[in-house]
């Protein structure tokens, strides 16, 4: 004997979804609204990471490393990076490269962000310091982990 039988034409409903797990996730797909520069929810005047990598798991650790103390957003196109603001601090992954160094490089030139490379080798190192300002950047080597990373960046927001 059944427990419960719905009545003729009903249709089970569907769990509550959430509007924010929904705007990410739209986001991620379409890679719309990378040019927002702090993300719905996250806290007036926290500093703001973008991080140009395809390494997910080193996205992840920063962003769960440096949690509270910025908001990490993945730079998916360079033109997200015009006008950056001091506040700024742009990761980005040589080994991993989301984005065209030299590109990224060029129009990184005209903000006034914090640039760390991570992981150049030591013909983009030379190809990044042919580029006038770029000299100011910090290298950090292929070695360092996404959590030394973390700490690095974290020290240099403080």
């Amino acid at each position: 004997m059944p427990a419960s039988v719905p009545p003729p034409g009903a249709r089970p409903s569907a769990p509550p979804r959430s509007r924010t797990s929904d705007r990410v996730t739209q986001r991620i797909r379409t890679g719309a609204g990378d040019n927002v520069p702090v993300p719905h929810g996250a806290p007036a005047g926290q500093p703001v990471v973008q991080v140009a990598s395809w390494d997910l798991g080193a996205l992840r650790a920063l962003g769960l490393r440096l949690h509270g103390r910025a908001t990490v957003i993945p730079a998916r196109e360079v033109r997200t990076l015009m006008g950056m603001p001091e506040t700024t601090l742009v990761v980005l992954d040589a080994q991993a490269p989301e984005l065209d160094l030299l590109d990224a490089a060029e129009t990184l030139l005209s903000s006034m962000a914090t640039v760390v490379v991570w992981g150049a080798s030591r013909a983009q190192r030379a190809a990044l310091a042919s580029a006038p300002g770029t000299r100011r950047w910090v290298h950090v080597p292929a070695e360092t982990s996404a959590r030394e990373l973390a700490e690095l960046v974290s020290t240099m927001l403080q």
